[in-house]
């Protein structure tokens, strides 16, 4: 445990190439605790080091083959590498492990997207929002997939949705705004213009 949070420290002090080494070393003494990999993937993964990311997540899945949460971990890993054939079968299993929950959902629907089946993730991303219409993350995807349809109307309810849960997110703000735009509702738009302008994130 000490070196696990003296590894989120490092994090958060700006150095995740040392706490990736205090996790690895704690694993050689440690080789079954879960969330010493767990911790590894999510560090891995805010760092770009997918290689690492994809055998943290193939040893959790060795240590807990029983669980559906590695499953969908790995196939994180390999669709943030681009292996979008090869995340797919893990997004569907981790569905079918996880059938309440979410996000196995959004990322098949983002792998689907990729493959330019928009109609499937579309049908996904809407399943996945009737399961949790707070979240930011498939009410965003569903959103840009009505917009592009030109259903205004419709990103707007899952993005209102959203955004009464969590008003401070740019990216629900942004896209209302251009749901609002779409349906010639430009001076309900300023607004969430102006509240994603003052995000900090650059993006």
């Amino acid at each position: 445990v000490p070196q696990q949070l003296y590894a989120r420290a490092l994090m958060l002090n700006g150095v995740p190439g040392q706490a990736i080494a205090v996790l690895n070393k704690a694993l050689e003494q440690h080789r079954t605790v879960g969330p010493l990999y767990e911790d590894l993937f999510k560090l891995c993964m805010s760092t770009g080091n997918l290689g690492g990311a994809e055998r943290a997540a193939i040893a959790l899945r060795e240590l807990k083959p029983e669980e559906a949460n590695p499953v969908y971990l790995h196939g994180l890993a390999l669709l943030t590498s681009g292996k979008v054939a090869e995340a797919r079968p893990l997004f569907e299993e981790a569905m079918r492990r996880m059938p309440g929950s979410f996000e196995p959902r959004q990322a098949l629907a983002k792998v689907l997207v990729l493959l330019k089946d928009h109609d499937g993730a579309r049908k996904l991303l809407e399943e996945a929002n009737a399961k949790a219409p707070g979240e930011p993350g498939p009410a965003n995807d569903l959103a840009v997939l009505y917009l592009e349809k030109k259903e205004g109307a419709k990103a707007e309810r899952v993005l209102r949705a959203a955004l009464a849960k969590h008003p401070e997110d740019p990216a629900l703000a942004l896209n209302l705004a251009l749901a609002l735009v779409q349906q010639n509702k430009k001076a309900e738009a300023r607004p969430f213009v102006a509240r994603a302008l003052s995000s900090s994130d650059a993006d």
